[in-house]
């Protein structure tokens, strides 16, 4: 396996902590983690490609780990500012471009920049969260709620209610994952294997009281799920020492992300790079199979060379099912000819 390295880019925005694998002279992967999660949640992806020759990169997203984390104003979370540490990241690193990769709130991430700064993108993959999604808003993302699944009168917001949830009741839900290791209680529930029960049941996202169902959770014994124990770990303690501000602050920058992506789009978003999209056929909330075509929409017309795969998977696809996941990638990557030199 490739050796995982830590460095650190320092900056006037704050530091950028990142972790590093395979030779700097390869083809550049850059993976973008989501919520809540570190950039270690990447390893077997980076193990795997770094032993393959890419240079892979998996930065800690601001107000995880060991990078940036701003409290006590919410823009410092909006996409425009994290645009601003992934143009850092690239010029830190000496690239003009990379294949960038993101999954959930990472994707969108990844989306909004490459619609913003389509030079840096060579290539872009994206899992869960598809291109143009979270940077048109929330109430873009309610209009691709499944109806059947979720009538209106009962289920407002479909499967999208808890980030409703956020945006109505930010800090009072910031003082609760914060008291009493509440937020590590439900990482303890989250990386858990999905399959067909998973769509059976309407989800718990679609709770208007949010994941918590705004109370304390009882003591949960510690489990890992499908992470390896440093991945699990490395999660618990970028919490330990940043709090739930700033990953709760990911969801309360709506207007602003909503402007910055109807704003100075190059091509009007249009893509002619490579555009792989993996999507977790057992996602409970961002999954096709809970959505109308609205959802994945904006992609399917502004990628223009767009690769559609499905995995047998929940929403944590790259976790829960990593070889089908870097096989993906890797067959996508030699087809499009991004590949090392020999």
């Amino acid at each position: 396996m490739s050796e995982i390295r830590s460095e650190i880019v320092t900056s006037p925005r704050g530091p950028i902590h990142y972790l590093s694998t395979g030779p700097t002279d390869g083809p550049l992967l850059i993976f973008i983690h989501g919520w809540p999660e570190s950039a270690l949640i990447w390893k077997r992806q980076i193990q795997h490609f770094g032993s393959l020759g890419y240079w892979c990169v998996s930065p800690d997203m601001a107000g995880y780990g060991k990078s940036r984390a701003p409290k006590g104003n919410w823009a410092d979370y909006a996409l425009e500012e994290i645009s601003k540490d992934n143009l850092a990241l690239l010029s830190h690193l000496g690239r003009d471009q990379a294949v960038w990769i993101g999954h959930d709130w990472g994707a969108g991430a990844v989306s909004a920049f490459v619609s913003h700064h389509p030079e840096t993108c060579q290539a872009m993959c994206l899992m869960s969260v598809p291109y143009r999604s979270i940077d048109r808003g929330f109430d873009a993302i309610v209009q691709s709620v499944d109806r059947q699944r979720y009538p209106e009168a009962q289920y407002p917001y479909g499967q999208w209610a808890y980030q409703f949830h956020y945006m109505q009741r930010g800090e009072k839900e910031v003082e609760l994952f914060d008291r009493n290791r509440n937020g590590l209680k439900f990482l303890s529930l989250s990386f858990k294997p999905a399959g067909p029960e998973s769509l059976a049941r309407p989800s718990l996202s679609s709770n208007e009281t949010g994941w918590l169902g705004e109370q304390d959770l009882p003591d949960i014994p510690k489990d890992t799920g499908f992470l390896d124990e440093d991945v699990y770990d490395s999660i618990v303690e970028g919490f330990e020492k940043n709090g739930w501000f700033g990953p709760i602050a990911w969801y309360m920058n709506n207007e602003r992300n909503v402007e910055y992506g109807a704003t100075n789009l190059p091509n009007e978003g249009e893509l002619k790079q490579p555009v792989l999209y993996l999507d977790g056929k057992w996602d409970a909330v961002c999954g096709r199979a809970v959505s109308t075509e609205l959802f994945e929409e904006p992609m399917r017309r502004l990628c223009k060379d767009l690769t559609y795969v499905e995995i047998e998977a929940g929403h944590f696809l790259a976790q829960e099912k990593p070889v089908e996941v870097n096989g993906s990638i890797e067959a996508w990557l030699k087809e499009k000819k991004i590949v090392p030199r020999a």
